[in-house]
């Protein structure tokens, strides 16, 4: 476990030193904050001097809390995710020792699917909210389960106090991760059956709920007072409800999420003796773990796969649930000689040749991106050679192919890191332009930014001032009135202008 964290932490210092944010979330979330710093505004988010509605505010306060500590940087904002990473790690094997006492590796088994699974890999490297929102989630789950075992009316302060800071770190989704396993509590309550009645569990949930929301609106009711009808009306409705039932951003149809488990979970669904050992589960005694863990997983799977808006990073925290899952069916059943890593090390190798070829057939894509044609083989061979050395090394036994395949995957991805996205950020890298907006507004220059504009430059360049927007049939009106001002505009092909003071991929 040791060697997997070390790789790991090499991992993440690896990914803030040759990737820089990526626009447009990561340079957005942390402008955010920015605006809050500069505007000494800790209560209603800000972006481009309006109030950002989409979020709500604890990843902008644990920025600034760095800022305060160490002052403003670049690098404690991305270090939030990994540290949360390591959190959920710490809870998941506390937990994982309560569900299966009688299994003392399993923890560590769980724990080493969880961190070399690709989305959770991916995901504790960006300054995003998943890895937040899982270390809640995972702290009501826990909580319940000490409730269950304890029957402690304080433990039900914990559950609160975890639902509501899940609410600060990514609204009321939370609900959606943890609710379920509440209310069908006696379904997986079946080794140790409360002694209390079920009418004292769901009032501790229906109480432990309220006490969330009521921390939320601590924070809630004064924004929306400062923040404005508009405000109030995005945040309460548009937000919530109305992105969830007849969202048109991030649409896919209802199994988008069911095709794309195999990257997701990537080694361990392409793991044969995993699918074996998935098999036995349901000739094994019933289990309270094994339980929980499917109410955990599988109702927020269903759920999420219903609502029209979807993307990978809504299932960050059902991932700790699958490594949990995993573990026990893998210990559950006979370790067997053959290894059968060959069908993951051939999807290494596969996507290492596409990458070595890819670049000479950047033209067959349509509108490829501009990064494509700069890629060099070395990804791609070193790719190749990790999943040759998977494929062929003849591990001595299931564990030891376990144990080989998580490092693979950690290699993998670090590599991915050192050699394929040094040439992607030359292209989403926001310095230079930022920087040089910063030294126009200083020097009094008028700005524009024409069309949607996400916040990508103002961390960045340490903007003092909000860029205005306007639409592209405006633009021009405006150019007439401000012959020295400057206009960023984004296009597929260069347009013929008379003149253009900076040009750059993107």
């Amino acid at each position: 476990m040791i060697i997997f964290i070390g790789l790991w932490i090499i991992l993440q210092i690896v990914a803030v030193l040759v990737r820089p944010l990526l626009p447009v979330d990561e340079t957005r979330y942390v402008s955010v904050a920015w605006e809050m710093w500069t505007r000494n505004d800790f209560l209603v988010p800000f972006l481009n001097g309006i109030p950002y509605s989409e979020k709500p505010p604890l990843l902008f306060w644990l920025i600034q809390l760095g800022w305060w500590l160490f002052g403003v940087n670049e690098w404690w904002p991305r270090f939030i995710s990994p540290f949360f990473a390591l959190a959920n790690l710490v809870l998941i094997l506390r937990l994982a020792r309560i569900l299966w006492p009688a299994q003392p590796t399993l923890p560590f088994l769980a724990g080493i699917i969880l961190f070399s699974s690709s989305l959770w890999v991916l995901s504790s490297t960006a300054v995003m909210f998943d890895l937040l929102l899982s270390f809640f989630t995972v702290l009501t789950l826990f909580a319940m389960v000490q409730v269950w075992r304890t029957e402690s009316h304080q433990a039900w302060l914990l559950v609160g106090l975890a639902i509501g800071l899940g609410i600060l770190a990514k609204g009321p989704i939370i609900l959606l991760y943890v609710l379920p396993t509440g209310l069908f509590a006696p379904w997986w309550q079946v080794t140790k059956p409360l002694t209390r009645s079920r009418e004292w569990w769901y009032r501790g949930i229906v109480l432990s709920t309220i006490l969330g929301i009521g921390i939320a609106l601590l924070w809630l009711i004064p924004a929306l007072l400062q923040g404005g009808e508009s405000y109030t009306e995005m945040i309460l409705w548009k937000q919530n409800v109305d992105r969830m039932v007849n969202s048109f951003i991030h649409q896919h149809p209802f199994w988008w999420y069911i095709s794309l488990l195999p990257l997701v979970c990537f080694p361990w669904l392409l793991w044969l003796p995993l699918w074996r050992s998935f098999r036995s589960l349901k000739s094994l005694p019933i289990h309270s773990g094994v339980r929980l863990c499917l109410l955990w997983l599988g109702i927020p799977f269903i759920i999420l796969s219903l609502i029209s808006g979807k993307q990978a990073h809504y299932l960050v925290p059902l991932l700790p649930a699958v490594a949990l899952l995993s573990a026990h069916s893998l210990l559950a059943q006979p370790s067997r000689q053959h290894s059968s890593q060959w069908l993951v090390a051939s999807v290494v190798i596969m996507v290492g040749i596409f990458l070595i070829y890819v670049p000479f057939f950047d033209e067959s894509f349509k509108n490829p991106p501009v990064w494509l044609r700069h890629l060099t083989p070395l990804g791609g061979f070193i790719l190749i050679f990790i999943g040759s050395v998977t494929g062929l090394w003849r591990f001595k036994t299931q564990q030891d192919a376990f144990y080989g395949l998580g490092l693979m995957n950690l290699a993998v991805i670090t590599s991915i890191h050192l050699t394929i996205l040094p040439t992607l950020a030359e292209t989403y890298d926001m310095h230079n332009i930022a920087q040089l907006i910063a030294t126009q507004q200083r020097q009094g220059k008028s700005f524009i930014h024409i069309e949607k504009y996400h916040g990508q430059y103002q961390f960045i360049g340490r903007l003092k001032h909000p860029l205005p927007v306007i639409y592209r049939e405006s633009a021009v009106k405006w150019a007439r009135k401000h012959p020295e001002g400057w206009a960023i505009s984004y296009h597929d092909c260069l347009p013929n202008l008379p003149e253009v003071s900076y040009i750059t991929p993107y």
